[in-house]
């Protein structure tokens, strides 16, 4: 992962709400108004405004490796208990294979993969709790990508988007959505990396140890091909808020929808094997990326974004 320096900042001004708690009768348009007056304090419904503003870049290698948790109800249990897994298994689901629920940074009906960069990271955000079954992947970058971070010690403006990003009221939803719509999607981009709500930085876990990120990515439906799954697995949560695996699921080279599984009761042997090898080959591509890292062997973006917005709806 490489951080880039911030785009240059022009002017801000205006008092911005705090994002604890939606308050309904500002409602999402005026906290959307509230955001755009505060970027571009003298805009007004007959005027061309135009402002710059400090975003992060985060760029990460070809090879890097990230988590995915999909969890699972009673009813999704047993439909995919009942035939072969497949690799679309581990998206997203499509509008044709169940219902996408809204999300931080997805209405609902819109795809986006999300991915943690550490997997006690994906299991908490997904609410995942003791004796839950759930998908749990890891997927790798199959060539540089880039992701805008709104920093919380960065400019001003990104301190605002930070605070909203990070808030825990769903309310705020739909204007987190609009707000990275219009100021942090990019076509030079693959989505967006945030920080975790329910996970601190360095934060002690009996069973994890220290957790040393707390990034989470939200990458946009037309980026997935980028994304590739290297393995995943069926699971349930022990008490100890470990995974429990029930089968292994690894890609087949000539089909690439399909999986090859590996199931852990009565093939236990077999299937431990399988797993640390795969769990070496994971350490082997970390390493091989953090020296890609050192070398800045890697493609940036050269440009600063740039997007034209309307006045309807905020000023």
């Amino acid at each position: 992962m490489k951080i880039e320096p911030p785009f240059p900042r022009r002017f801000y001004a205006s008092p911005i709400p705090n994002f604890e708690k939606f308050d309904p009768c500002r409602g999402i348009e005026g906290y959307c108004a509230a955001i755009r007056k505060f970027l571009m304090p003298d805009s007004t419904p007959n005027s061309f405004s135009f402002a710059e503003f400090e975003i992060v870049s985060r760029t990460y290698c070809k090879g890097s490796i990230f988590s995915r948790v999909r969890r699972l109800s009673d009813k999704k249990l047993d439909q995919l208990l009942s035939t072969p897994l497949k690799v679309d298994d581990f998206f997203p689901p499509t509008s044709n294979a169940g219902h996408v629920r809204a999300g931080r940074f997805n209405a609902e009906g819109e795809r986006k993969l999300y991915l943690a960069d550490h997997p006690f990271v994906a299991l908490k955000e997904c609410g995942i709790k003791p004796g839950d079954y759930f998908l749990f992947s890891y997927f790798t970058l199959n060539k540089d990508t880039h992701f805008t971070y709104a920093a919380n010690d960065g400019s001003r403006f990104s301190q605002v988007l930070s605070s909203l990003f990070a808030t825990q009221d769903e309310r705020f939803y739909e204007v987190i959505r609009r707000v990275y719509n219009d100021y942090c999607n990019y076509k030079a981009h693959h989505g967006i990396a945030y920080d975790s709500v329910k996970v601190q930085r360095n934060q002690q876990d009996a069973t994890w140890g220290t957790i040393d990120s707390v990034t989470n990515f939200a990458m946009t439906e037309d980026e997935f091909p980028a994304a590739r799954l290297h393995a995943g697995w069926l699971a349930r949560c022990d008490e100890h808020y470990r995974p429990c695996y029930e089968q292994m699921l690894l890609p087949i080279a000539r089909k690439k929808r399909q999986l090859h599984c590996v199931p852990y009761f009565g093939n236990e042997s077999i299937f431990l094997s399988a797993h640390q090898k795969v769990m070496k080959k994971i350490q082997q591509i970390r390493k091989k990326t953090e020296s890609l890292i050192q070398r800045e062997d890697y493609e940036d973006i050269n440009t600063a974004p740039f997007k034209l917005l309307p006045q309807q709806g905020y000023i």
